[in-house]
């Protein structure tokens, strides 16, 4: 079969399919919803090596209302994906300040050795039907899509945390 080019403001996806550049401004349909809450790693440090003696390190991690809530759309066809962010609304919640680190140096017990901020978040989860270009048949189609949106932290308050 011949593939044809993507339509003007579409890209490719996968082998077969092209998708708006910004798949969120063409929803069709909306197949399933449903809002979760659930610990969300939001900052990570991991070591992987065996060369390594000690650490030192200072996360830090600020959110509030003014923080902006982004839909994150992923798109998995053919093991390619496309990730696609647009600005949303302001978190609701009040605001966090974490600061993470060491007052020194540590050394790591092992070769691998990693710290994650782990924060309760609630967030929807939306399945949408976006119209695509099938580039075999030279039609539109439409194709599932994954899309996930912050609406809340639920974690607030300030966190100064001391590894030792």
């Amino acid at each position: 079969m011949s593939i044809r080019p993507c339509p003007g403001g579409y890209v490719p996806v996968g082998g077969r399919y092209c998708v708006p550049k910004d798949p969120t401004s063409n929803w069709v349909d909306v197949i399933a919803s449903k809002t979760v809450t659930e610990p969300i790693s939001f900052l990570g440090l991991e070591v992987d090596n065996r060369v390594l003696k000690d650490v030192m390190f200072t996360m830090w991690l600020f959110l509030s209302e003014s923080t902006y809530s982004y839909w994150t759309v992923g798109i998995d066809l053919g093991g390619i994906e496309v990730r696609s962010a647009k600005v949303g609304n302001n978190f609701e919640g009040k605001s966090l300040d974490i600061e993470y680190s060491t007052p020194g140096t540590i050394n790591p017990a092992n070769p691998t050795w990693s710290r994650y901020f782990n924060l309760y978040i609630k967030y929807q989860i939306v399945v949408f039907g976006v119209l695509a270009y099938d580039r075999y048949t030279g039609k539109f189609t439409n194709i599932p899509i994954t899309a996930t949106y912050p609406l809340e932290i639920l974690s607030t308050g300030k966190y100064t945390i001391h590894e030792t």
